[in-house]
């Protein structure tokens, strides 16, 4: 009789349990409904900002489009090719005209590249990343530096490239 008596006490307590919190809840709290969170996506992350502003960077120079590029890249942008590198003797700083130049006259770019984004460090509005990519022609580890503008969107404003040429080119 006492186990009885036990268990029914025990099943009033959990009813009167559930009922309460049932009813303390049946109210959904602002912006946490289910069907709310559903109907406004999160923004995209800065990492997938910066990743999506590097794929257009490398697309820009595989299909040798200044139009693409001129999104992407900041109006400060800088291309540092160090001395050793393809043989050059000196340090050389390549500007965003020259740039354009060179991808303009199919010198640079122009031919598809795998892309592996290693790595993306990001100090609030300031970035760096190292990518590596890989064509007929050369492997590329790349260390590349972004920027945040006032407007959210992400820039690229220098790419330190290390070529290795492949067997023939």
């Amino acid at each position: 009789m006492k186990a009885t008596i036990f268990f029914i006490a025990l099943f009033l307590i959990g009813a009167t349990a559930y009922t309460q919190l049932a009813s303390q809840t049946a109210e959904i709290l602002p912006g946490c409904a289910p069907d709310a969170a559903a109907a406004q996506p999160a923004p995209p992350s800065d990492q997938a900002l910066i990743e999506d502003a590097i794929k257009r960077f490398m697309r820009g120079g595989d299909e040798s489009d200044t139009t693409l590029l001129t999104g992407v890249l900041h109006p400060q942008f800088r291309v540092v090719v160090n001395q050793g590198v393809l043989g050059m003797e000196m340090l050389r700083v390549i500007d965003r005209p020259a740039y354009f130049q060179q991808i303009a006259g199919k010198k640079w770019g122009g031919v598809p590249r795998t892309v592996n984004i290693v790595s993306v460090s990001i100090a609030n509005t300031i970035a760096a990343a190292e990518v590596k990519t890989s064509s007929v022609r050369s492997d590329i580890t790349s260390f590349l530096h972004l920027v945040k503008g006032k407007d959210g969107n992400w820039t690229l404003i220098g790419d330190t490239p290390f070529p290795t040429p492949k067997k023939g080119h």
